[in-house]
């Protein structure tokens, strides 16, 4: 669902740029246009409240001992989690005449830390489990 989203951000944040001519528009075309952004932007930011959503549940079960996980699986996972963002938004990015990579990477910023404390926790927990024995 994350990636669903994600995409749909993507591909309605790269319509609505490249869809957009501002020479001798009107002004209320302009604030239409901005209006549509505002609201795209709110997509991407709806995609990772559900990607922290169901992490946090991901991290409840792995916590429980109700699935369980080796280090390498860990990583394995968050490799693809990042590799699957960036396939989601940086092709549309580079093909942006008018908005760059970082544009359409903008709103996952600030599931940055978290997902970056989500690694090291959850690769802690099985670093400690693996020394303990359990």
């Amino acid at each position: 669902m994350f990636f669903a989203a994600l995409l749909g951000f993507s591909v309605t944040f790269f319509m609505n740029n490249i869809t957009w001519e501002p020479n001798n528009a009107p002004i209320e075309a302009a604030y239409a246009h901005i209006g549509q952004g505002k609201a795209i932007y709110r997509i991407g930011l709806g995609a990772t409240g559900i990607y922290k959503i169901g992490h946090l549940a991901l991290l409840y079960f792995f916590l429980t001992k109700k699935i369980t996980f080796s280090l390498p699986q860990i990583l394995l996972y968050f490799a693809a989690q990042a590799g699957g963002i960036l396939l989601c938004t940086v092709p549309f990015g580079l093909l942006d005449p008018a908005y760059a990579v970082i544009n359409y990477l903008e709103p996952l910023l600030n599931m940055v830390v978290f997902f970056g404390v989500l690694i090291v926790f959850m690769a802690g927990v099985q670093i400690h489990r693996n020394i303990k024995g359990s």
